[in-house]
């Protein structure tokens, strides 16, 4: 797709979405007859929610495009409250918390039989990383590189994530490396919010 939108108005959606979901339990869905054309477009989106150091919750819309506009409200309802790994959000954490929107291009590339230090060379600052192990999978958005010390601390991270035995040889495990362009993130609560009901 091309990356034609307004940065406010999709993060006031992924807002939108959030306080749907702490009053709904669901997703904020929205009229695609009432979207502008360029909202409508095919995108594969994640969203992360973080407060500093702390993740809350990140989830995209698998690799599966949707429209722009819903890509958007479910990856962040998701990010907000279908993270396992993470406790829902609330009305306090979302106070202190930023978003940070994640969209994955379609510039894929694939890197094999390589040790973690050769791996880590070939990462770059704008690559989301996939581990892939035979059913054994999982990936960390470019985004998150700048939690970790180094990117080989990333890198054992994604691997923690898929749940690859530490007997298994980093030879063994190929990675997936998609382009991402990364909208920078904005607190909570400056986001402004929209009226639901014009949309």
């Amino acid at each position: 797709m091309t990356l034609n939108f307004d940065e406010d108005y999709l993060f006031s959606l992924a807002k939108a979405s959030i306080e749907h979901g702490l009053i709904h339990g669901a997703p904020l869905i929205l009229n695609p007859r009432l979207q502008q054309e360029n909202y409508r477009e095919p995108a594969i989106v994640g969203v992360s929610i973080f407060i500093g150091q702390s993740n809350l919750g990140c989830q995209i819309n698998s690799y599966n495009k949707k429209p722009l506009h819903k890509a958007v409200t479910q990856s962040a309802y998701d990010a907000g409250f279908k993270d396992n790994r993470f406790l829902p959000v609330n009305k306090n954490l979302l106070s202190k918390a930023s978003i940070e929107i994640t969209f994955l291009l379609d510039q894929k590339s694939t890197r094999s039989k390589l040790t973690l230090s050769e791996l880590a060379k070939e990462i770059q600052k704008n690559d989301t990383v996939s581990l892939i192990l035979g059913s054994s999978n999982a990936f960390m958005f470019s985004s998150m590189q700048k939690f970790y010390p180094d990117i080989k601390e990333y890198l054992k991270a994604i691997r923690l994530k898929a749940k690859i035995p530490e007997s298994v040889s980093w030879e063994s495990i190929t990675a997936l490396l998609t382009k991402t362009e990364v909208l920078e993130a904005k607190p909570y609560s400056e986001i402004k919010c929209l009226n639901t009901n014009l949309l």
